[in-house]
């Protein structure tokens, strides 16, 4: 809730998530073959790309790149 004194917001969240490099449940979505679930796709959506500062973009190419490996 923004009220809350931890707020932070979907975005920060994201960015968040993005920034720490790929976590658990990235590799969960690769197992079944879900990458469409991945923030790192949220942030590299033309929809909602303008949102993320280009190094957070960097980061989320970086991440899913480094699956196709």
């Amino acid at each position: 809730m923004p009220h809350c004194k931890r707020y932070v917001g979907g975005v920060e969240t994201v960015r968040r998530i993005i920034m720490k490099g790929p976590g658990a449940g990235f590799g969960s979505c690769i197992d079944i073959q879900r990458p469409d679930l991945l923030a790192e796709n949220l942030v590299l959506n033309p929809k909602w790309q303008h949102l993320f500062e280009p190094e957070v973009q960097k980061k989320a190419r970086e991440s899913l790149a480094s699956m196709s490996r």
